[in-house]
């Protein structure tokens, strides 16, 4: 669910998005290339915006796109 809303809210790059759900990179030569601390400043952002997320969701639901564009 995270990840879904993460991508809908179109606020982070794939990429970014994928390293905080921690997926498996397949690709092996890329795997050797990433660091857990990329992204970081993305990742903390993410985390701040599902919490605000599932506490705004908590009242009733809100699309992560309506959310993003509620806020700009």
């Amino acid at each position: 669910m995270a990840c879904s809303a993460l991508m809908e809210s179109g606020l982070w790059a794939k990429d970014a998005v994928e390293r905080q759900m921690s997926h498996q990179e397949r690709n092996t030569v890329r795997m050797a290339y990433i660091h857990k601390a990329e992204h970081l400043e993305a990742r903390k952002a993410m985390m701040q915006w599902w919490s605000d997320y599932l506490d705004i969701c908590r009242k009733a639901y809100v699309s992560p796109y309506m959310m993003v564009q509620e806020n700009r």
